[in-house]
């Protein structure tokens, strides 16, 4: 992790069994990472810093890693990362690799990054599963702390393979929800099936209150449409969950193609 600009991961709280994102792909946890650059980063150290963010591409365990544009209104984000995880021996490996210790060394060298913001999605909340996953983490920062051994360089080639959107007309939707309605949200990941690639829980500081997130895949923009349009967002909003303050929502796509950035960030701006 980008230690300097990544905020502490967000967990959730005790749940029913989802009803989305079921079989034996369905995720331990959803990891998501955004960052925005500084106004004084130069365009080397911002190339830079994406191979680098691409390069976790080379990093064995994870299920899927997404690296794109970061679209969203007016969150000052760059670029995102999202990786899922199916188990925690998965999840630790990534932490330690030693291409994610190299880079998280190379971002603080290069200070090109200003702004970040991490958060986890769980489909299926365990206290249990969730405090180890934070304790890998806690424990590998402090580890580092006392005894920074971090490669000082990247131990593999960056690929020209990895610096490429490998998804088509493929992009994801990211959205998270404060004090939703879980039933709401539910019918709203019925509403998207099998185009759900984590979701459920997330937290907050009100244990009351339930906490939701999401990351959905559509292949193409119709695809998107048709969920923006279906009854379910139609409840969603009616409901509140898409109320000014109480959510978050933004897209990651091709980082090349201008046209969808602009086509999306139109459309979340009008609702």
């Amino acid at each position: 992790m980008l230690r300097e600009v990544i905020t502490a991961m967000v967990l959730g709280f005790a749940a029913p069994a989802s009803v989305f994102a079921q079989g034996p792909d369905k995720p331990l946890v959803g990891h998501v990472i955004r960052l925005g650059f500084g106004a004084d980063a130069n365009a080397l150290s911002r190339e830079a810093s994406v191979r680098t963010f691409n390069r976790f591409k080379q990093i064995k365990g994870p299920a899927l890693i997404v690296v794109g544009r970061d679209v969203s209104v007016a969150d000052g984000f760059e670029y995102a990362q999202i990786t899922t995880f199916q188990r925690e021996t998965d999840w630790r490996n990534y932490f330690y690799d030693p291409i994610h210790l190299a880079a998280d060394r190379e971002a603080e060298t290069l200070n090109a990054i200003s702004r970040g913001a991490s958060f986890d999605i769980f489909p299926d909340y365990r206290p249990a599963e969730a405090a180890a996953l934070v304790r890998i983490n806690s424990d590998r920062a402090e580890r580092f702390r006392l005894n920074d051994d971090r490669p000082t360089s990247p131990p593999v080639p960056d690929r020209p393979q990895d610096q490429a959107w490998p998804f088509g007309n493929a992009f994801f939707y990211v959205v998270r929800f404060s004090g939703a309605p879980m039933m709401t949200f539910d019918r709203l990941m019925n509403a998207a099936q099998d185009q759900v690639v984590s979701g459920r829980m997330l937290g907050g500081a009100q244990p009351d209150k339930a906490n939701y997130g999401a990351v959905i895949r559509f292949a193409d923009e119709t695809a998107w449409r048709d969920f923006a349009r279906s009854p379910a967002m139609m409840e969603a909003r009616a409901a509140g969950l898409y109320r000014e303050g109480s959510y978050q929502a933004f897209f990651v796509i091709d980082p090349v193609n201008d046209a969808l950035a602009e086509r999306l960030r139109a459309g979340l701006t009008e609702g």
